[in-house]
């Protein structure tokens, strides 16, 4: 019988790296694999994205969907493609929307309320495939409101 009783004190906490199955910090080629729609905690509409990159790896993105803050769905849908309004209650729009294409996403250290995590803070179109079936190395566009900067980069952007 499996013992039910767990205490994550007992483990080390490998975000990023040291077998863990979350996407490092650093760009990664990805897809949608699953949404849910919810509500921020300031009230906004929000949409929760899955990413998984193809080695199995995920990182998950908390998108803010309307008000000023709306330019961070924004900036996926048109990662995608996608330039049409959109229902965010129909989940069949959106799956049609996001899942299966490639975008490039950004994982960074982000601080918020005095604690430093890595999080999704850009999300861009996937650079084009050339003719030799790499990757071009072209700045792609499409991240939160302007593609992912040079480095070394601004750690605040205004969301």
């Amino acid at each position: 019988m499996p013992n039910y009783d767990f205490d994550p004190a007992n483990y080390e906490n490998k975000e990023g790296g040291g077998g863990s199955n979350l996407l490092p910090a650093g760009k990664h080629i990805v897809r949608v694999i699953d949404h849910e729609l919810g509500e921020s905690s300031s009230g906004l509409a929000q949409v929760v994205v899955d990413f998984q990159s193809s080695d199995g790896r995920s990182r998950k993105a908390w998108l803010i969907a309307e008000g000023k803050a709306g330019f961070q769905f924004a900036s996926l849908l048109n990662a995608c493609g996608w330039t049409s309004k959109i229902n965010l209650a129909q989940s069949g729009m959106i799956k049609r929307a996001i899942y299966g294409k490639d975008v490039e996403i950004v994982v960074a250290e982000d601080t918020y309320n005095g604690k430093t995590s890595l999080k999704v803070k850009w999300i861009n179109k996937a650079p084009e495939r050339g003719a030799s079936g790499g990757r071009r190395s072209e700045p792609s566009s499409g991240g939160y409101g302007n593609s992912a900067p040079p480095e070394p980069y601004d750690d605040d952007p205004p969301f």
